[in-house]
């Protein structure tokens, strides 16, 4: 660059190497220095210059980094916010879906199905439907339960305190209840609201409020119970979802990072209740809706949007957006699936920054919440650190600067001295070549030029006359000569002007002369430009190549290591199933101690029976005897029963056919005879249930009668065999003893097998422990690798700008 100022200034100054003139004789210096007009010095005029070139983009590039660094933290939180909204909204979803499947496997349940069932006709068999409510309760008061099956509340304590659930009951078709976790507030149910909205469509879920049962803040949940084969209605159970249950909520949000002043809530929009609170400090009890009673009423426009697709939702969100005055809104409509669909909007209002989401099947809302002021004022500590940074540089760059101004203008101010000294007169003047090339090949020009001057001056002296003739010569040539190289400068500029639109691959033509010097150092310096410029392109193009090919294994790490974790997941619940299982056969082995003890006693006791037994076959002999003599009257009976059975058979078909011509009569009748007709229907099947009960019971008199004539030939058998049943009992006697021998060897087993099962119990706590560690692992594994998967992506598009800036360059 300085080369390029000095040779056009050079060769533009006016032809003082050779005078057109006759030179003087004498050699006297000049009386005064030769007056040099006013202008900037070198130095300055390069710091002028470079200064501002390198401190205003480093400024801008400051300036430029804050604001979008500062830009995008505000993004990332309001994209937190959506996710914690969203997360909240999947979370609250997958606790309700859970409870249905929990109903939905109760209401299957065989047990619970053959219950509701008897249950029902015992209700309507005791005649329970027809009394009033008040009679029933307080017939039902203590227990609440129409018959208490304890297996079938055992199941449900069970289920309740494995799903956290504050109460679980079911009731038959009439309202009635049959089993429950606890005591419940009535045992008529027929008249609850909820009931009879399960009852109509077969799955309710009622508003959040106190539920009198469970005597907790709480959400009822109601499935009806339906026949897998008829389809017919058998009763309705009933679960209640306590609000503690959603704290599992803060669980699942703990990976969210909750910040500052961010808050997430479960909202119901019908009745404007909190259902939980989720902050930086954890669960809380407040029951003041974020944002106050605006944000409720936006909550529910949002959720009556859902409902309403088309023209007048989107008629719904105009007017959201005129009342309320919304900042920044953005609405996302999300489908989970064909049939699933909530909807996400988030704006600004009143100094917060707001992400509301509906919840699949419910009319709850999930809302998260951040101070706008917390969100501008992220990485506000970066504005100092980006201050420090560009002065540190700027003060780095100006000393840098003065340190170049001062090398490149003190070889050129020594030489404008010695040349001011030679302008004088003194032609012994030698400058010492220092600096860049350039300026050490303008020194040694200036000592060749002086030695030249002086060589000519002396030679002059001595050949005056010569000199005078051939001084119009030789000052012509030396014109042509100061024109020659002055053209051939303006030929190197335009030569190198090329290189400053990134066009490396120019070369400036080399010549002997002073020019040739210059033109060969630009040449130099550009192929090394050059070469760089290819390494950067090389280095930014497999950087890009890399990236691209990793990425899918990166994103292929991530899949795996979420599946891994879900597997984990699924390997936890087995074992937890197993460590029940365990505990379940430590419970049977004391159950069987204790019962091989009750048979040693059982042994002792029938040791002593044996000799009663004695006793007693010998009055058994007396009493067969009898017994024979009265199984000859039952013979005779039983033939009187066959009688009477075929009288009720005749009766039966004569009702059925009465019944028959009633259902006949009753369809002419239209639809006053219709009731009439089904218990004509009923009447029918009674009937036919009654012969076919008399073929049966004719079949077993029949029975009964060669029976009893095999019993009396058996009894006459049986005399005999008595005594040797005496025999028979003192050898029992000898058996019991070997049983009580080998009850005592199992009873030392089972005691065996029991403490081997606590053992097997506190591994499987042990095992347990392990995998939930391991499930957190690969949990953690999974966040990391979707971190590793981003840098990625903004690894490659760094790379990709990297390699369009430096394509700019034309290097072949």
């Amino acid at each position: 660059m300085t080369n390029n100022k000095m040779s056009p200034n050079f060769l533009s100054e006016p032809n003082w190497l050779i005078p057109e003139e006759p030179v003087q004789e004498s050699l006297e210096p000049v009386d005064a220095e030769p007056k040099i007009e006013s202008s900037t010095p070198l130095r300055r005029r390069l710091l002028v210059t470079i200064l501002p070139a390198i401190l205003l983009p480093l400024a801008f590039a400051s300036v430029l980094g804050y604001s979008i660094i500062q830009q995008r933290a505000e993004n990332e939180l309001k994209q937190q916010l959506k996710q914690q909204s969203l997360l909240t909204s999947e979370a609250a979803s997958q606790l309700v879906e859970q409870v249905g499947k929990i109903s939905l496997d109760v209401a299957t349940n065989p047990l619970i199905l053959d219950t509701a069932r008897v249950s029902t006709q015992k209700a309507e068999f005791e005649g329970l439907v027809e009394l009033p409510i008040e009679e029933l309760e307080q017939r039902f008061e203590e227990t609440k339960l129409l018959e208490v099956n304890q297996e079938l509340n055992d199941y449900l304590v069970r289920i309740l305190k494995n799903e956290g659930l504050a109460e679980i009951f079911v009731t038959e078709k009439n309202g009635l209840v049959i089993t429950s976790s606890g005591l419940t507030s009535d045992f008529v149910q027929s008249d609850e609201d909820w009931w009879q909205n399960a009852k109509r469509d077969n799955l309710w879920i009622a508003d959040p409020e106190i539920d009198k049962s469970a005597n907790t803040f709480a959400v009822d949940f109601s499935q009806a119970i339906i026949a897998p084969d008829s389809g017919e209605f058998l009763g309705v159970i009933k679960m209640v979802i306590p609000f503690t249950a959603f704290d599992q909520l803060g669980q699942l949000l703990k990976y969210a990072n909750l910040l500052g002043s961010q808050q997430v809530q479960l909202l119901d929009t019908s009745s404007s209740t909190v259902i939980d609170t989720l902050t930086v400090d954890g669960p809380s009890d407040t029951q003041e809706i974020i944002g106050g009673e605006t944000i409720a009423q936006i909550a529910g426009l949002l959720f009556e949007a859902l409902q309403k697709q088309g023209s007048d939702s989107e008629q719904i969100l105009q007017e959201l957006q005129s009342q309320y005055a919304l900042r920044e809104w953005e609405l996302n409509a999300i489908n989970q699936d064909d049939t699933e669909k909530l909807l996400s909007i988030s704006f600004s209002y009143q100094g917060k920054q707001y992400t509301l989401s509906t919840i699949p099947n419910l009319d709850w809302v999930s809302i998260a919440a951040m101070d706008i002021t917390e969100i501008q004022g992220a990485n506000r500590g970066l504005l100092v650190i980006f201050g420090v940074t560009a002065l540190v540089l700027g003060t780095v760059a100006v000393v840098i600067t003065i340190q170049l101004a001062n090398q490149l203008s003190a070889p050129l101010d020594e030489l404008s001295y010695q040349a001011r000294q030679v302008s004088t007169g003194n032609l012994e003047i030698i400058v010492e070549p220092r600096g860049s090339t350039e300026t050490q090949t303008l020194a040694k020009t200036f000592n060749n030029l002086v030695t030249s001057v002086r060589t000519l001056l002396r030679e002059r002296v001595a050949e005056q006359e010569k000199e005078l003739e051939l001084s119009d010569k030789f000052a012509q040539e030396q014109r042509q000569s100061k024109e020659s190289l002055q053209q051939r400068a303006l030929e190197l500029l335009m030569e190198v002007d090329p290189i400053s639109q990134g066009d490396l691959t120019i070369r400036a033509q080399v010549t002997e002369d002073e020019i040739g010097t210059i033109a060969d150092s630009y040449n130099a310096t550009v192929a090394n430009l050059r070469k760089i410029v290819a390494q950067v392109q090389t280095a930014a193009t497999q950087v890009a190549e890399t990236t691209s090919a990793n990425e899918p294994v990166v994103q292929s790490l991530s899949a795996e290591a979420l599946r891994q974790a879900e597997e984990i997941a699924v390997a936890l619940e087995r074992v937890q199933e197993m460590a029940q299982l365990v505990e379940v056969v430590s419970a049977s082995a004391q159950q069987a101690e204790t019962a091989v003890q009750q048979a040693a006693q059982t042994v002792a006791e029938g040791d002593a029976n044996m000799n009663r037994t004695v006793d007693g076959i010998v009055a058994i002999r007396e009493t067969v005897a009898e017994s024979a003599k009265k199984v000859k009257r039952l013979g005779e009976s039983s033939q009187k029963i066959s009688k009477v059975v075929n009288l009720i058979g005749n009766f039966a078909e004569q009702t059925n056919m009465l019944a028959l011509n009633a259902s006949i009569e009753a369809a002419q009748a239209g639809k006053e005879g219709r009731g009439f007709a089904i218990i004509a229907q009923e009447v029918r099947k009674l009937a036919k249930q009654s012969a076919q009960a008399t073929i049966e019971i004719d079949k077993l008199v029949a029975e009964l009668q060669e029976e009893t004539n095999d019993v009396i030939a058996t009894m006459e058998t049986g005399t005999d065999e008595v005594v040797t049943g005496t025999k028979l009992v003192d050898e029992t006697r000898q058996s019991l003893n070997k049983i009580t021998a080998a009850s005592v060897q199992i009873n030392q087993l089972v005691e065996a097998i029991a403490q081997s099962t606590v053992v097997q119990s506190k591994v499987s706590e042990i095992v347990t422990q392990t995998m939930v560690d391991v499930a957190a692992i690969a949990s953690q594994t999974s966040t990391e690798a979707s971190a590793v998967s981003s840098s990625f992506e903004e690894l490659r598009q760094v790379a990709q700008v990297l390699r369009e800036e430096v394509g700019q360059f034309k290097v072949s």
